[in-house]
């Protein structure tokens, strides 16, 4: 039996309708764009949900970035936006993640991020993403779960955890 009454006054919790502005925006394999939102889970597992969409070929990179201030994402201009990153490139169970960075003098760095370990040896594990092998040191292989904490620290304080060590990479 229904509690609801014909007539019967209905009160209901006041909700708040403001707005929360987004900070950040995410893209998929480099063409497909939209802000970190938490209207249906938290941060968190927002990023740990869209790490988890990558397999390696057909949802093979995904990025996190802060949007530009004072500027909401549809006015944002993606042909010169974002300057600085991180992205991983691979699957759920075996990714890589890079951070792009610019320092003092505006020059940028790209930079491996990894666990430390030997760097003793050139990078040889493969991490497939598309039609592309990377090869990286062991302690920079991540899966969707680890990466999550790693990227939720770069959201909420624009730098990877403590205990992570970064290696610069030649994309020249």
């Amino acid at each position: 039996m229904s509690a609801f009454r014909e007539g019967a006054a209905v009160t209901c919790p006041r909700v708040d309708l403001q707005r929360f502005e987004p900070t950040h925006a995410t893209t998929f394999n480099n063409r497909s764009s939209g802000e970190l939102l938490d209207d249906i889970r938290p941060h968190r597992d927002q990023i740990r949900r869209e790490l988890g969409l990558l397999d390696g070929q057909d949802e093979f990179s995904w990025s996190l970035w802060k949007l530009p201030d004072d500027v909401e994402f549809p006015d944002v201009d993606l042909s010169v936006w974002p300057r600085e990153y991180m992205q991983s490139a691979g699957s759920a169970d075996r990714m890589v993640i890079e951070m792009r960075v610019f320092d003092a003098d505006s020059e940028p760095h790209q930079l491996s991020i990894g666990r430390g370990g030997s760097r003793e040896e050139d990078p040889a594990e493969p991490v497939v993403y598309g039609s592309y092998t990377l090869r990286v040191h062991p302690d920079e292989i991540f899966t969707a779960d680890e990466a999550t904490e790693v990227y939720y620290s770069y959201f909420q304080t624009g730098d990877i955890p403590a205990g992570f060590v970064t290696r610069e990479l030649d994309i020249s």
